[in-house]
């Protein structure tokens, strides 16, 4: 299955957002025009159709909590608050298209622990599924199962939740393959390094990075030369100082006495310090590579989901090296057939995506004189084939810029 289009109504700064997707999907622009917020809307989308919104569900997919009255537009342009908020995509398969859209609800004054489906439609081929769609602000909905015995829906869960295992919805699998464990993913150094506790644990790698060492363990094959499909060469390229990557125990001699650890630590070979001596833990490592290991890690583990989002790709990286990272990342996310949301500030990160690749979709995001957030898709033309997508961006030739 390939997904094909996302739109956001009323969300946030998102008061009307609706673009083409790519296996890689890269967001650029000012600080507070809403880069995260598509990305969280993707994963209050991922909640609707696999679960309940409320926020353990959200949580769990790296939203950010907040109340009906925070997740709503709220514009002075606009007298009053909208009573829903809207999410669509649409995805294809070999024989046909499909398109799943939802409208939630929450009281601002009185807001309830979890959001009513307001209505809420599936699509094939542009017409409407009828047992798998329903009318606005319904209690309960009547269906039949499969043996055709009436049961009640409720309006605090998804249609799409009954029927996950039945006929009905065994044409939409991939979808909920794709779709179900979608996050958010927002590193951070000291849990990538072992001495902080990730409470947002996922397999097979924590939202803020945490077991990060089980997750190389589980993709490097010495014998092999491997880390999972990419080349350990191509790795220890990007990280040039590392001789050797290893998963084991804490050794005393490499993490000082009072330093939290956990059961196993990423062990880096310095090929350029004496023998005896050139062995040091993620503890002492660059932060540097532990972001590239992170990043690689979502786009080649076979646990890790098909489709997930990082905000702030760039993290601790150097430009260049951030460049090179994400090239790889793009090679290894549409070989391996999942779906990433990115954002970054970082300008030579672009240098590295091939936009001449239809899978490789770059947006900038900006704030139109109302405050609604704006997409635009940065289309390849013969301005982009003479200058370097980082120029351009500083330039101000793609958007995405603050005036200042």
């Amino acid at each position: 299955m390939k997904l094909t289009r996302f739109a956001v109504n009323n969300y946030k700064a998102l008061k009307e957002i609706d673009f083409e997707l790519g296996s890689v999907n890269i967001f650029i622009g000012t600080n507070g025009v809403g880069k995260s917020s598509v990305l969280e809307a993707i994963g209050i989308l991922s909640a609707s159709v696999n679960d309940r919104v409320d926020d353990e569900s959200l949580y769990r997919r790296g939203v950010r909590l907040g109340t009906p009255k925070l997740y709503k537009s709220s514009f002075k342009s606009i007298d009053r608050l909208p009573n829903t908020i809207e999410f669509a995509i649409d995805w294809s398969d070999e024989e046909s298209n499909y398109g799943y859209k939802v409208n939630l609800s929450n009281s601002t004054d009185n807001p309830e622990p979890c959001w009513s489906y307001f209505s809420e439609s599936l699509t094939k081929d542009g017409i409407n599924i009828p047992e798998l769609t329903r009318g606005q602000s319904p209690k309960s909905v009547s269906l039949n199962n499969k043996e055709n015995n009436s049961f009640d829906v409720d309006k605090y869960r998804g249609i799409l939740t009954f029927f996950k295992n039945t006929s009905k919805t065994a044409f939409i699998s991939g979808f909920y393959d794709m779709f179900k464990d979608y996050a958010v993913y927002t590193p951070s150094t000291d849990m990538l390094r072992g001495v902080s506790i990730d409470v947002s644990q996922k397999r097979p790698i924590g939202l803020h990075g945490g077991r990060l060492a089980e997750a190389i363990s589980d993709l490097m094959n010495v014998n092999d030369d491997m880390f999972g499909t990419m080349d350990v060469e191509d790795l220890y390229e990007l990280l040039d100082w590392v001789k050797e990557i290893e998963i084991g125990k804490p050794q005393k001699d490499m993490v000082p006495t009072g330093v939290p650890t956990p059961q196993r630590v990423i062990q880096f070979t310095d090929k350029y310090m004496k023998p005896g001596n050139d062995r040091l833990s993620s503890y002492d490592a660059s932060e540097g590579a532990l972001y590239v290991l992170f990043v690689l890690t979502l786009s080649l583990h076979p646990y890790a989901p098909k489709a997930f989002a990082i905000d702030n790709f760039d993290q601790a990286m150097n430009p260049r090296l951030a460049r090179a990272t994400m090239k790889c990342f793009c090679e290894n996310v549409i070989a391996n057939n999942k779906y990433a949301f990115v954002t970054t500030h970082n300008p030579l990160v672009l240098d590295g995506l091939d936009l001449l690749n239809p899978q490789i979709k770059l947006f900038t995001m900006d704030r139109t004189k109302n405050g609604f957030a704006s997409i635009t898709p940065v289309q390849v033309d013969e301005k982009l084939s003479k200058s370097s997508l980082s120029t351009l961006w500083l330039s101000g030739a793609l958007g995405g810029v603050p005036n200042l």
